[in-house]
């Protein structure tokens, strides 16, 4: 991993991965100076969040959701019930450890969480995990409000009523959320924190399950939907930057060498 310091504004810093200081417009990067800061952000977010939601309309997309609804189908008509009568029969079977593990999916918890690293990322100028916030707030975004628009169309029951009144089950917005999340530390840092967060994910879909507030179906489609936002979106934004040219680099004033990635506008 390498690191450098921007000697123009058209100069992409390297971190894990290449990434160029920008405010947005629409699909187009305006480049925005050597520092991140909070105006130009918001500012550029409805942009950002547009163009993101757009990537998210490909043949491929749909053909991966289209089967995990099918498959959804397939396992509320058959599987959903036996999981109901299991977790009936067995309620709760890790305890306190399902409480806590539901927390992890709680938008109270993810959405502080998201905006204290895009906090750190201000803080520190690091151009990798600004651009990683940016993505995760923009991919958890878009997953939270499909979600929640497939739950107000389909209003499912769920096995219990002791949340919600029992309604609006599939998807489930806690598996879905954090599926989206591990996806982008998975696309920005490798396997080596990737699987660790889906793992996590996993187990928050599981907390889900046990305590009777989601179905199966449920939750697998809420896993699928969130890698696939996820993934779509963290491309998009390295496609975005695709188009660079590699140049030596030396900085006179801090005595540093090194490689720049340039894109031109």
């Amino acid at each position: 991993m390498h690191q450098i310091n921007c000697g123009a504004p058209e100069t992409i810093r390297l971190g894990c991965r290449p990434f160029l200081p920008y405010t947005w417009d629409g699909e187009r990067h305006v480049p925005a100076g050597e520092t991140f800061e909070l105006w130009p952000d918001l500012k550029s977010l409805p942009g950002m969040l547009w163009a993101d939601t757009k990537s998210m309309f490909t043949l491929q997309n749909a053909f991966v959701l289209g089967a995990a609804a099918g498959a959804a189908v397939w396992i509320r008509d058959d599987l959903d019930q036996q999981v109901r009568n299991e977790t009936a029969e067995h309620p709760l079977r890790w305890g306190q450890g399902s409480v806590v593990l539901r927390q992890f999916g709680e938008y109270t918890v993810q959405v502080p969480a998201l905006v204290g690293v895009y906090a750190v990322g201000l803080w520190t100028q690091d151009p990798t995990l600004h651009e990683f916030s940016l993505t995760t707030i923009s991919a958890y975004t878009i997953s939270a409000v499909t979600t929640v628009t497939i739950k107000a169309i389909t209003n499912t029951q769920r096995p219990s009523t002791e949340f919600q009144n029992g309604q609006y089950g599939f998807p489930s917005f806690h598996t879905s959320s954090t599926f989206a999340i591990a996806a982008c530390i998975d696309e920005f840092y490798g396997w080596q924190v990737g699987v660790p967060a889906y793992v996590m994910a996993g187990l928050v879909g599981w907390s889900r399950i046990d305590q009777r507030e989601h179905d199966l179906s449920d939750v697998l489609f809420g896993a699928v939907l969130g890698i696939v936002v996820g993934k779509t979106v963290s491309a998009a934004h390295f496609d975005r930057i695709a188009d660079m040219k590699i140049t030596p680099y030396y900085d006179w004033q801090n005595q540093a060498t090194g490689v720049a990635f340039e894109k031109r506008f």
